[in-house]
């Protein structure tokens, strides 16, 4: 904003199948951007997020940088909880990674939105800073008010209990009656490990 000025124009227009964005206003008053017409790829262009193809690309690396602090202190978060469990690390990383994914869409869709209805060089960006930020609060609300997270999490345990029953449980039980059984033997002055063993 400081570079184009509070009220900096761009309009993108598409010229021989490449997407060009044009500036508006006196191009001596800007430090950076002097040129009036950038192809949207440019790095100028993408480093100031201007244009909804580089607002998205914003979007993007700011999703992917959310992800990388959300996911380590949440389970830093759950480790220090008295409880960990498996399916708490999994069932809150997923949801997790679907809140941040979606917020970015809807971000992306306002932003997208906005630079169809205004010229304003800051709008698609501002738009979907803001809108991308209520959704991530409107989604924490639903997953709060439904128990989203707590039913996936529920999910995965009652699953990797039932694997667990079925494969090392099942193992362990059995460990246990072969131990019950020489135990009895020895008490009781049996050959030890007869039918079991031999």
């Amino acid at each position: 904003m400081s570079e184009l000025g509070i009220n900096g124009q761009v309009v993108t227009k598409r010229i021989n199948n490449k997407t060009y964005i044009i500036l508006k206003g006196n191009p001596g008053l800007r430090q950076v951007l002097r040129g009036t017409r950038y192809l949207a790829s440019n790095p100028k262009i993408i480093k100031f997020a201007i244009g909804t193809q580089s607002v998205n690309r914003t979007i993007a690396k700011g999703g992917i940088v959310t992800l990388l602090i959300t996911i380590p202190l949440s389970v830093v978060d759950i480790i220090l909880q008295d409880s960990v469990t498996v399916g708490k690390i999994v069932g809150t990383i997923s949801t997790d990674i679907a809140k941040v994914l979606v917020s970015a869409g809807i971000g992306s869709l306002a932003a997208m939105a906005i630079g169809a209805v205004t010229t304003l060089a800051a709008g698609p960006l501002i738009a979907a800073i803001f809108v991308g930020i209520a959704a991530s609060v409107a989604l924490e609300s639903l997953d709060q008010k439904y128990g989203i997270t707590d039913k996936l999490i529920k999910a995965i345990d009652d699953e990797l209990n039932s694997l667990y029953n079925k494969t090392i449980g099942e193992f362990v039980r059995g460990i246990r009656q072969i131990e019950a059984v020489l135990e009895y033997q020895i008490r009781n002055g049996l050959p030890v490990g007869r039918g079991i063993f031999y």
